[in-house]
């Protein structure tokens, strides 16, 4: 078939002009639609071409629904086959259809067209037109035939059917027909603008409720990404906690193994320096028990010492019998520095052994005044010696600076050394300074180093080739 390129107003009005049959195929994307547009295609439809316009409209589309306004449509595909000068249906043909069942309905239309022109308006209605389906098609679209064929229920009129019946009983003029079809069409864009009014509408309303949704999707993803921070910020402060509590943990069991372990070495070294000082006591009893000779050394208020040995069975009283003899004292009392121990008349008749000076000591000889008391001792004059000798440093280190300074100027001659004397027994009695002093020889003692301008030379008691280095006044050692 040969499809009409206008619209369905322009359809209408050539139809109407040409007195041709109107054939409007409704179809949509279904294997009914695809095997109905093969059948209208077919080579056996071309000789029906000229006495018919053929429109098509597809299902979804404004064309259609302004047709369904008009002429339900129950079952897709269909073809209607429409009177140009009533807009009546005289025949529509529902579901799959063949070939030759199409081209026999419209040429029975198309004959009882040319055999009844009077009465085709008063046989046809609109409301109820024929359905006509194929035998064996599905049950849907039997039902669908069923209730295109049945008709229908009584009730209010339409403005659709009222126009409907306004020009099936309008044949009687050719006039009257164009003012209906006219109004049909005023009625066809009225419902149009209707149409396009309702969608802009609902357009409308479904812009506002996509709106709506998704300011309540944004509102919930910004709930969520909230919650998601409070819960991360929370997870991040509670490890925080956790590592804070960790690290303290750990701190504390460092500090209380350090402090076990400063404990045990000290009980260790405790327990180490009593067995030492138990293993020497033990050590200088045996050596007190096995030896046979007491080496005792006398310190005198003086500061001089005097030694001498005793067998370790002799009485202490022989011991303070001596050196009362030697240093010719009468009131005295003898002392050990350390341990402290004085030791009075009763003492006299136990044996150095037993006293525990073998096989040395050093006893302090301690003067007695007349009211009993003591007035001087080595360790005093030892203290006050120490307490000179400390405020005297300063002077000393003053005095070997100048010296040393005075000497690199002016290199002392040499002195020759006198002969050594004789070591004696009442030379060893003697105090210990003078004794001290008498050892010492007179030879001068050897500068450690020779100013010679800005180059100092130091001497060494070797002969290597050390001797021969210098340094400067910048620290640098020159060879």
């Amino acid at each position: 078939m040969e499809w009409y390129d206008g619209g369905i107003t322009d359809a209408i009005s050539a139809a109407r002009d040409e007195d041709k049959l109107i054939t409007v195929y409704v179809y949509g994307e279904n294997p009914q639609s695809e095997q109905v547009a093969s059948a209208l295609n077919s080579v056996l439809l071309s000789s029906i071409n000229p006495r018919v316009i053929s429109l098509k409209l597809k299902q979804p589309s404004p064309e259609l629904t302004q047709f369904a306004q008009v002429f339900p449509v129950l079952i897709v595909p269909s073809l209607y086959l429409i009177c140009p000068h009533t807009g009546v249906a005289l025949e529509v043909l529902a579901g799959p259809q063949q070939t030759e069942t199409i081209l026999d309905k419209i040429t029975e239309v198309l004959n009882s067209r040319q055999a009844k022109p009077a009465e085709e308006a008063s046989m046809a209605d609109p409301t109820s037109p024929v359905v006509h389906a194929e035998e064996g098609a599905p049950a849907e679209q039997q039902a669908a035939k069923g209730e295109a064929s049945a008709p229908p229920e009584p009730g209010p009129a339409t403005p659709v059917e009222d126009k409907i019946d306004d020009v099936s009983g309008g044949d009687s003029s050719m006039i009257s027909l164009e003012d209906k079809v006219q109004r049909v069409t005023r009625l066809i864009e009225i419902r149009r603008e209707e149409k396009a009014q309702q969608e802009a509408e609902e357009t409308r309303r479904r812009e506002i409720e996509r709106r709506e949704a998704l300011k309540n999707i944004q509102r919930i993803k910004r709930e969520r990404e909230d919650k998601e921070m409070k819960d991360l910020a929370v997870q991040k402060q509670k490890e925080r906690d956790e590592e804070k509590r960790y690290r303290a943990q750990v701190q504390e069991q460092i500090k209380q193994d350090r402090l076990e372990r400063q404990q045990r070495q000290q009980q260790n070294d405790d327990d180490r320096r009593k067995r030492m000082q138990e293993q020497q006591e033990e050590a200088e009893r045996r050596k007190a028990q096995n030896s046979v000779s007491a080496n005792i050394m006398f310190r005198l208020p003086d500061g001089s010492t005097v030694t001498r040995l005793f067998p370790a069975d002799d009485d202490f009283v022989q011991v303070r019998n001596y050196i009362a003899g030697v240093k010719n004292l009468s009131n005295f009392s003898l002392a050990l520095n350390f341990p402290r121990r004085v030791f009075e008349a009763d003492c006299d008749q136990q044996t150095l052994r037993e006293l525990q000076l073998a096989p040395s000591a050093v006893l302090l000889v301690i003067i007695k005044t007349q009211s009993g008391g003591a007035f001087s001792s080595g360790v005093v004059q030892s203290s006050s010696r120490g307490l000179w000798e400390m405020l005297a440093v300063p002077f000393k280190l003053v005095m070997s600076f100048f010296t040393s300074f005075l000497e690199g100027i002016f290199p002392p001659a040499p002195i020759a050394a006198p002969a050594a004397a004789s070591t004696t027994e009442a030379n060893r009695d003697a105090p210990g300074p003078s004794r001290k002093r008498s050892q010492t020889s007179g030879v001068r003692q050897r500068t450690p180093y020779q100013r010679n301008g800005n180059i100092t030379r130091l001497n060494t008691s070797d002969e290597s080739d050390n001797e021969t280095n210098t340094w400067n006044g910048n620290s640098t050692q020159q060879m």
